[in-house]
């Protein structure tokens, strides 16, 4: 009766573990996707916490950041991220122009433009993830935007709302007109 018992608990602690590891993992796989000093609070993070470059750390927390992953194809993978300052940190990492990291300056007026665009689009209210963990092989996008104290991360990988796109085309945009000098 003892053993009988004692396998039911082991059981049901097993299947309560893998449960958790389940959703460990997916939380895990978000943060490991966006490697961009972002917060969920409203005031920035100190340049140790955002893991800014020596040179950067009198930026603060990025206004804006995008990044997608690779695929199995030839899908852009890159990661971009501006700050208040309207400096752009760029990391080209397969299938694009520039590959390896790049800085450049946005100008502040197309910045705030930018910002006031993507929450016009209505960036703020759109789910925090879109995805489905049985559809393989599609590169993830996460999108971060600050504004005013005001975060948002999406995750969008797969249904995404077609906000979410026009969000992304919108901030492509500005990073694609922006000139890049190579940093490393």
């Amino acid at each position: 009766m003892k053993n009988i018992l004692y396998i039911v608990l082991a059981l049901s602690l097993v299947t309560v573990s893998c449960k958790n590891r389940k959703e460990a993992k997916q939380e895990a796989q978000i943060k490991v996707e966006s490697k961009f000093p972002v917060s969920d609070n409203t005031e920035d993070l100190s340049p140790e916490q955002a893991k800014l470059e020596p040179d950067d750390r009198q930026i603060g927390v990025a206004l804006i950041s995008i990044s997608k992953s690779v695929c199995f194809g030839i899908c852009p993978a890159y990661s971009a991220q501006i700050f208040k300052d309207g400096t752009l940190i760029y990391e080209g990492i397969k299938n694009v122009e520039n590959i390896g990291k790049f800085k450049g300056k946005v100008d502040l007026n197309a910045l705030n433009g930018t910002i006031k665009e993507v929450s016009i689009i209505g960036f703020f209210s759109l789910n925090a993830v879109y995805d489905n963990e049985n559809v393989t092989d599609l590169p993830t996008t996460v999108t971060y935007v600050n504004n005013k104290g005001k975060t948002k991360k999406v995750v969008c990988r797969y249904d995404c709302d077609p906000r979410i796109k026009k969000v992304n085309k919108v901030i492509e945009g500005l990073v694609k007109s922006t000139k890049l000098s190579r940093i490393e």
